[in-house]
């Protein structure tokens, strides 16, 4: 019985907080009721109707003192005050419609920019690897600075078969060991024949990585033997894509590269060896005796055994690179220890290094300049919220003088700047998931962890904390300022038509100075990465009008008994057929197009008559293999000599190309170099130079064109062979159809005529493989280009509010002024001059904090300095003349007033 009472009071209470309006009601009509009832009880008494009225009031005292007094017995009466400031703050924003979509949409900007691309940050380099421990992985890399040339490239070298035998044979430090190779597959027997991309992994590979397989097992040992049972995994897209996800796939076979293999097994989704997409997983398969010392185009990774770590597993790598060599050669008449001029020393790193690469600088870059853009948004934010303080100097006074304390009145101006900070959250939000969308569409193919990018609880948690801090920067910059401390000149009217005074102004213009110099840094570094991006595109890459030229991958398929004159045969008859579609001018085909990401061969190449100093070694060069007609399709030009023939060919003739800057290097010149010999592998294995190709950027326009071998695609002699063909091959077509669907189905029947098991795969036009090369410089210089205009815009809005602002408040000065002579053109520089004096003292900050920032941009830009002098230039002038017309607006509507209605004002 007791808990009744308890019990309806609460909920009154709740009801009363709920429902707040009802309450109210039902509590005036209730002190209605007891004045009617003590006015009734006097009338009885004898008093008139109008004495006992007045006497009622008298005895029942002050009604809002009563009701207030129940309110309080009500209980929550921080929660209904909560509620009655939060509707008070809503009815004042929406009573300033231009205020409040101006807050929001700075926030949003600010917030969404930066939770996108922390969202990138997040996904690509802060979350760890999918894998069990992935602290435990490290990728093997070696470094060979005595090598030079190619074998010295940025991305060291990599593992020979035989060296991987021996590092996983005495090794200590790794509980499991295994080298990869990126490869693509030709699947056949299925309908279609198709090319998938694929991984060629050696056993260790999948123990290391320790991810168990969704169905079936992992490769064994068994599954690596030379002779042993053919076995393939699946990736989880590839069995949903061509098994419908059925069970029944294990067991089932499928024909990869003419051989059929048996699935044993499903990787779980999202699965890859480092950032390396595959659709199939082979087992390497090689005999552990009479291996070679060379063949380092293998990728190592490993885990590290509990307690081992980098330091002490690199060390020991280090002293078994004597047992390496000491256990193989390269031919029985080859010094094992040739390998010491090169100083190859393990350089071992963990995997999540080898997988981000080296977008991880430029992800750090364009973060730090969304935290600048960031900055501006909050700051224009909180010069909002001053500006709009000031312009309530009366209210808030009055409110002061009510009785409203400075805690009541911090909840107020918190209120209002949390409830624009949350629908800034709100909006940026939706606009990072937009944002996250365009990234992924923009972003390179080279951007590790693409695919896994998305908003989740870290970002959104990063997001609510960025908008608590604008909300209190806000909400509270106007009372940390004591605006309303001093309520009696206010309510007297003494500041009306008055100027804001020194110390309101001075806090403004700091924040728009901060503004215009951070805009300034970002502006620099767009204009930097513009400039940069310029001389990238004036580079001659090697070949001409890439958008006429269409280019393909096929491979030719094995069959029994055929010879590699056979191949090249066969490829030499797809030539012969895409140069009779019409429109095609020219046809040829190379192991890889310029600037394809397939790797490539390389090895030592001497001249005739070099003498090699002895415990040195002679640089490496790329190796690529071409058709008679492939340098002309591509528009590469042969500056001397001639290009090679079929007849060169099928008579297995000692010829080779160089690139120009190897003829120069070995002969002075292309000319001179014509008709001289080199040779891959040492004295008595001659090749005659008969022509000097143009210099060629296979890596992209940013990388310097390297020295480079041109070998004809039918190869006598080399590395010991017979001849050498190439089965997988990129096929170059001249045509102003280039792209089209009506060429596509030409080739198609073009390669199908040939052989119907021939598959076609990465169709593109050169000019989508040059663009594809500039990616990464494109991807930042579009986000930072972005993060420049989107400050320029925030600063501009910034300098438009104050000098808008300063206008209003100096409205009865301005009047004065033009009732005393002034003229109205120097009422507009008076305004000019203050916009421009706040952007010039915040150019000269920005010019000081660029010179010192942008030097982390260096490793992004292409033959332009970090501290351009046309760029630093530049940018400032452009921010001024913005500034001039941001500040005229104002200005203008300044003078346009008439003197005698702005006194009467």
């Amino acid at each position: 019985m007791r808990l009744r009472p308890a019990w309806r009071r609460l909920r009154a209470r709740t009801q009363a907080v709920l429902h707040p309006r009802a309450a109210e009601a039902a509590m005036q009509r209730e002190l209605a009721a007891h004045l009617a009832l003590m006015e009734e009880d006097l009338q009885r008494r004898g008093l008139s109707a109008e004495a006992a009225r007045r006497e009622a009031r008298l005895r029942f005292g002050s009604s809002e003192a009563a009701a207030e007094a129940h309110r309080a017995a009500r209980g929550f009466a921080a929660v209904e005050q909560l509620a009655h400031d939060t509707r008070l703050a809503l009815r004042s924003l929406r009573h300033a419609p231009a205020f409040t979509i101006t807050a929001v949409l700075t926030l949003t900007l600010g917030l969404g920019a930066a939770m996108a691309v922390f969202t990138v940050v997040n996904s690509v380099l802060l979350e760890p690897l999918p894998y069990p421990e992935a602290h435990r992985l490290v990728a093997l890399r070696q470094l060979a600075p005595g090598a030079g040339g190619v074998a010295n490239a940025a991305g060291g070298l990599g593992l020979s078969e035989s060296m991987f035998l021996t590092f996983k044979r005495y090794n200590h430090s790794f509980s499991a060991m295994g080298i990869w190779t990126a490869d693509m597959a030709s699947i056949t027997g299925r309908g279609q024949p198709q090319r998938v991309p694929a991984v060629d992994v050696s056993d260790g590979v999948l123990q290391a990585l320790a991810v168990p397989p969704l169905r079936g097992r992992w490769l064994g040992p068994g599954d690596h033997e030379l002779h042993g049972a053919a076995t393939v995994m699946l990736s989880y897209g590839y069995w949903q894509r061509e098994f419908g996800g059925a069970a029944a796939a294990i067991g089932s076979t499928l024909e990869v590269d003419g051989r059929v293999r048996v699935i044993v097994g499903v990787m779980p989704p999202g699965f890859r060896i480092e950032d390396q997409p595959a659709d199939l997983i082979v087992p390497l398969a090689f005999a552990h005796t009479g291996l070679k010392l060379a063949g380092f185009g293998y990728q190592g990774l490993a885990r590290l055994k509990p307690g081992a770590t980098l330091t002490s597993a690199d060390a020991e790598l280090t002293r078994l690179l004597p047992v390496w060599m000491n256990s193989w050669t390269n031919c029985p008449k080859c010094d094992p220890h040739f390998y010491e001029t090169w100083h190859i020393t393990p350089a071992l790193r963990p995997l999540k290094s080898a997988v981000v690469g080296g977008i991880a600088g430029t992800l750090w870059i364009v973060l730090a300049t969304v935290g600048l853009l960031l900055l501006i948004a909050m700051g224009n934010a909180i010069n909002l919220f001053l500006v709009r303080a000031e312009a309530r100097q009366h209210e808030l006074a009055v409110r002061a003088a009510l009785g409203a304390g400075r805690a009541r009145l911090a909840q107020a101006l918190l209120l209002e700047s949390t409830l624009v900070a949350g629908a800034g959250f709100g909006l940026g939000l939706a606009a990072a998931e937009a944002a996250i969308v365009w990234l992924r569409a923009l972003g390179p193919v080279n951007l590790p962890r693409l695919t896994e990018v998305g908003l989740d609880l870290r970002v959104a948690g990063c997001g609510v904390a960025l908008a608590i801090v604008a909300a209190l920067g806000a909400g509270l910059a106007p009372l940390w300022r004591r605006h309303f401390t001093t309520i009696t000149p206010t309510l007297a009217g003494e500041s009306r038509g008055a100027s804001a005074s020194r110390q309101r102004r001075r806090v403004r213009s700091a924040l728009i100075v901060a503004q215009t110099a951070m805009a300034l840094v970002l502006l620099l570094a767009a204009g930097l990465l513009v400039r940069s991006f310029a001389a990238l595109t004036r580079v001659q890459p090697g070949f001409s009008q890439p958008q006429t030229v269409q280019t393909f991958r096929v491979a030719i398929p094995h069959v029994p008994g055929d010879s590699d004159a056979m191949v090249v045969r066969t490829e030499n008859d797809i030539v012969n057929r895409l140069q009779a579609i019409p429109g095609v001018t020219a046809a040829g085909f190379a192991d890889q197009a310029p600037m394809q990401k397939f790797g490539g061969d390389w090895d030592i190449v001497v001249k005739r008559g070099e003498a090699v100093a002895a415990g040195s070694s002679p640089p490496s060069r790329w190796f690529t293999f071409v058709s008679p007609g492939y340098l002309c399709t591509l528009g590469t030009a042969v500056i001397a000599g001639r290009d090679f023939t079929w007849a060169d060919l099928y008579a297995e003739r000692h010829y080779v190309l160089l690139s120009r800057n190897l003829a120069r290097e070995f002969f002075g010149s292309a000319q001179a170099a014509v008709g001289q010999q080199v040779s891959p592998s040492g004295p008595g294995n001659w090749y005659e130079v008969i022509g000097v190709v143009q210099d060629v950027h296979i890596a992209g326009a940013q990388q310097p064109a390297p020295t480079m071998v041109y070998w004809p695609a039918l190869t006598p002699g080399l590395w010991g062979s017979t001849s050498m063909s190439q089965r997988v091959v990129t096929v170059a077509v001249r045509t102003p159809q280039a792209g089209t669907a009506a060429l596509h189905a030409q080739i198609l029947r073009a390669v199908a005529a040939v052989s119907p098991e021939i598959p076609l795969t990465e169709y593109a036009t050169m000019q989508q493989i040059y663009a594809q090369a500039l990616a990464v410089a494109s991807f930042t210089l579009a986000l930072l280009a972005m993060a420049g205009v989107m400050a320029l815009a925030l600063g501009l809005i910034g300098i438009y509010g104050v000098i808008a602002y300063e206008v209003v408040q100096r409205q009865r000065e301005i009047g004065i002024r033009i009732a005393l002579g002034a003229s109205r053109g120097s009422v507009r520089a008076l305004f000019l001059r203050r916009g421009l004096g706040l952007a010039a003292l915040g150019c000269g900050l920005g010019l000081l904090a660029g010179a010192g920032l942008t030097h982390s941009l260096h490793a992004l830009l292409f033959q332009i300095s970090p501290l351009d002098p046309l760029t630093f230039l530049l940018a400032p002038v452009l921010l001024l003349l913005a500034v001039i017309c941001a500040s005229y607006l104002p200005a203008r509507r300044a003078s346009a007033q008439p003197a005698a209605a702005v006194l009467r004002s």
